[in-house]
Formats: C-alpha cells, structure tokens, sequence
C-alpha cells in the first residue's frame, strides 16, 4: 500500500503497479517502497501467514517493522492487538483490518479491486464535507476550486464545483476541522457512507455497500459520537439503527442520516456535482473559491473574514512573525520543535511583509 493516488503514481513512477485505490491510497502489486520513495509517501506492507507480518516506510525509504511500525497517533495499541492478539473468534480479515485502521490504510483496500472494465463502469460518487463555519475562510487551504455554503449557523457545506482536481473529502474534511467536527460524506448508486474528523485525526466512519467491514460494536461507535457531534442525543439509536440497515439503497440511507441529523435539505444523498454546484450559486452567503497552493492558499484564508488590508498592521506582525521565526529557528536547532513550526512561521512572515509592498500607482 502507498498512501498516493493512482494518478500521482503513474506521474512520478509506474501506475500500472496499481490494482486498488481508495481515499489517497493505492494498493499494488509489488514492493511499494520504490513507488513510495518516488512519490514521497508513507508506504507499507502487511502479510498474513502464520503470523502478521507489518513494515512501513518513510518517505525517504527508512524501514520500521513489527511493534515499531509507524501508525496514527494512539495506533500502537491496536496495532499490537493485530500482531499479539490469539482468539478463535478474531478472524484473518479482522486482524487485517486492525492492522490497517491502525496505520491508517483504508480497510477497503484488503479486497481486491475490480478488473479496469469495471472500474469504467463504476457509478459517479458525489463527495461532500460538513464543517464549521471556519470553512467558509478556510475553504482555500483544501487545494481544490470548491463551493462552501452556510446551511445552519454551526454548519456549512463544502464541496468540489466539477472544474479542475478535486481532492478527497476525508482530506478536506481534515483540512477543515478545527475545534469543531467535520464529516466527510460520499454517494453513488452502488455505496455511500462518511468518516468524521474531529481535528486533524479521523475518529469514526461506516459505509453502506462496498466492502468495508461492519460491526455492531463499529456502528454503535459511529451512531453515538454523530448523535454527540450533532446534538442530537435522543437520536443515538435510530442512528445506529439506520447504520444496521441493509434493505436501503445506500445513498437513501445517507439522504436519511442527514434528516436524523437535523440537516436542512441540501442534497445529500440526491444530488450530483452539477446540481449542487448549480443550487450553491444561487444561496445567500455561499463562497466560490478557486483552487489554490501554498502562500496563496495561506493569504486567502487569512484575508478572508478580515478588514481591508492595513500596510501598519501587516507590517508589524510581519516584523513580529519574523522575530519570532528567528526564535523558532534557534529552538528547532537545538531539537526542541518540529521544522515545520519554522516553515509556517516563514511562510506566514511572508505573507504579511506582502500586504506591505509598495502599490504601483493607478494615477
């Protein structure tokens, strides 16, 4: 497995490695730690045999193995579950696919993937994000050209407008949760289903349809912390419930989550791309933001909700910011932080010493 699309993949090695793509993830048929390696992303290995056999690889090729593999934050645990646990009842698939959440591989990718023809054939999947109303500055930092509409005053819906790349819901779901949840939900005909972010970890999920596997104790989890997230306590069992339920054609049993949530009608569950896109041009307060990277992303969701710009302020925090870069470079060098605290003190140092620039003259 390499946490890399199939695309990104064939752009920077070999995509006909791939035989199965889910949520940023791709499986292959080979090593993956050349393919990782070219692609800079998290790789890793699981094989079942007499035991469960765990190795991932760093970007950069270092290997981990066993009990060392790199997993989520709080994984450890139910990756040693994975590699210790003996019990008749814990199946080959359920090892599998502890081994997997804990390492953050999606489950779905344990089943084979379908032959090319089928994967043309494959139903079109709508993909959206619950978030807070943070989103509607932060919609920029997902990458992708999107529309993000208020629906409640604790909810706003963001999603991609059909035009350029879009990126996967789980990771503007991540993007876009901060102090309140967000959830990522998708559809088509053939599967629906959503994982919930709280910050910049994912806590809980369950599809209908596809391959996923499903539990009574999983869908309880989830059914309880959507009831929790969206206030609605008294409606923990019908959640769970509807999560249990077979006989619905999946995207019906998310238009039916979202009545159980207390979403107003928007779409989910219904509506395509095209529609939703052509329904958010005409809502009050809906923000339109084009795809965006790096500094530019920054700047835009820093200006967003803010006043026009004032060269003296920015100029002081930019003269702050810088000082205070200074400071966190001295601090990285002696190994007490992350050289990402460096990074975006620099990059957001630039971003303020910009808005004092000198203005061409329009006279």
């Amino acid at each position: 497995m390499v946490r890399a699309s199939a695309h990104r993949i064939a752009r920077l090695a070999d995509g006909s490695a791939v035989i199965g793509e889910h949520d940023g993830w791709s499986r292959l048929d080979r090593d993956p730690r050349p393919i990782g390696a070219a692609t800079r992303a998290l790789a890793c290995v699981l094989r079942l045999d007499a035991r469960l056999e765990v190795v991932t690889y760093s970007p950069g090729g270092a290997a981990r193995s066993s009990f060392d593999a790199q997993t989520l934050p709080g994984g450890d645990t139910l990756l040693r579950q994975a590699l210790t646990h003996e019990d008749p009842r814990y199946t080959r698939r359920a090892r599998l696919a502890d081994a997997c959440r804990a390492l953050g591989v999606p489950v779905e990718l344990l089943v084979p993937g379908p032959s090319p023809a089928r994967v043309e054939q494959r139903a079109p999947r709508t993909s959206v994000v619950l978030a807070g109303p943070v989103a509607l500055g932060d919609a920029a930092m997902t990458g992708q050209p999107a529309w993000t509409v208020p629906l409640t005053p604790r909810w706003c819906l963001h999603f991609w407008d059909g035009t350029g790349r879009p990126a996967t819901a789980v990771t503007a779901a991540l993007v876009l949760g901060g102090r309140q949840p967000s959830v990522a939900l998708w559809w088509s005909a053939d599967e629906a289903g959503f994982v919930v972010a709280h910050g910049s970890k994912t806590v809980g999920g369950h599809q209908w349809g596809g391959s996923a596997p499903v539990t009574g104790d999983s869908t309880a989890a989830a059914g309880r912390l959507l009831a929790a997230d969206f206030g609605v306590p008294d409606q923990a069992l019908a959640i769970v419930g509807l999560l249990r339920r077979t006989d619905l054609a999946p995207d019906a049993a998310l238009a039916s989550l979202a009545g159980l949530l207390g979403l107003p009608a928007a779409g989910i569950g219904r509506a395509t791309t095209e529609s939703l896109t052509a329904w958010a041009a005409g809502v009050p307060g809906a923000v339109h933001t084009p795809a965006m990277t790096g500094v530019a992303a920054i700047r835009y969701a820093m200006r967003s909700t803010a006043k026009p710009p004032n060269r003296r302020i920015d100029g002081a925090i930019a003269l702050l910011m810088g000082l205070a870069t200074i400071v966190l470079a001295a601090v990285w060098r002696w190994g007490g932080i992350s050289g990402w605290w460096v990074l975006l003190g620099v990059l957001t140092t630039i971003v303020y010493a910009w808005g004092v620039r000198p203005r061409k003259s329009t006279s």
